[in-house]
């Protein structure tokens, strides 16, 4: 059974080394420059380290070349639960709009997990240049596919590509059903959904735990609020099975006892999937 920890102290990089210049590979190959001094890592290195999406989402993009913004959300993909996107925060030259970084450009978080800093293997240029999305945007399959072609990445859902021009539908229905065939979602945008056992309303989520070592998400954390005071508990993904925008809610395969009955969040102690 794979260990995981709520990671909460000096860094774990699993054949990364981090120091005062820079952030290299176990060979020696600089990914990114640091202007500040990081603790070496403490953790076994084929631990697997977890982080809460929330954490995450105030640290600071360290790009080759220097820092540039923060990040701002996660973007996971409700099917299989990997995370696609980091996505920068506002600020500066891109101050409303988002620009989304691949999991293949980014780096394990450095740092405690109250104060990280999330290296990107680009350089600032590269990042100014990459495809934005306005910050009122939805997340598209059309704007997935142009982040693919300029990066020249494979598309992950291997379908046809989308039509570009289509005067018979407004352009209005058509982002319509390329959100209906979306299955991206915002860590940000799903914090507070109510959490809907198979008898009815438990909660609701308080937070999202990624596995920063391989970019899936692992667990929701539960606040249960009045059928609960005071207590969170941890949902693995496996029991969630759908969401709904509309409604704000997030379907688990679990009654309200199962839900009570899960494992209690804990940011200090050891988490083990099962």
């Amino acid at each position: 059974m794979p260990s995981f920890r709520i990671f909460s102290g000096s860094v774990t990089l699993s054949g990364h080394r981090s120091g005062g210049r820079g952030l290299f590979r176990g060979d020696g190959t600089v990914l990114a420059g640091m202007g500040r001094v990081m603790k070496e890592p403490k953790e076994a290195p084929n631990e697997h380290v977890l982080r809460s999406a929330e954490s995450i989402m105030s640290y600071p993009i360290q790009c080759i070349d220097g820092e540039l913004g923060t990040a701002k959300d996660l973007l996971f993909d409700d099917e299989n639960w990997r995370i696609r996107y980091l996505v920068a925060r506002p600020g500066g030259w891109f101050s409303s709009r988002k620009v989304l970084v691949s999991p293949t450009h980014l780096v394990e978080p450095v740092g405690p997990a109250d104060g990280g800093l999330l290296p990107v293997i680009l350089t600032k240029e590269q990042l100014k240049e990459s495809p934005m999305l306005e910050s009122d945007a939805p997340v598209s399959r059309l704007y997935e596919a142009e982040f693919a072609r300029f990066h020249q990445m494979a598309p992950y859902w291997g379908a046809t590509p989308m039509p570009r021009n289509r005067v018979d539908v407004s352009v209005h229905e058509l982002k319509q059903k390329e959100i209906e065939k979306c299955h991206v979602r915002s860590c940000d945008e799903i914090m507070g959904y109510k959490i809907s056992a198979t008898d009815g309303e438990i909660g609701k989520v308080s937070d999202v735990i990624v596995d920063v070592t391989t970019w899936m998400v692992r667990f929701f954390v539960v606040d249960t609020g009045k059928w609960l005071p005071g207590r969170k508990v941890l949902i693995d993904t496996e029991w969630i099975f759908n969401f709904s925008v509309e409604d704000q809610t997030v379907d688990v395969s679990l009654a309200k006892d199962q839900v009570k009955d899960s494992p209690e969040f804990d940011p200090e102690s050891p988490v083990n999937r099962s």
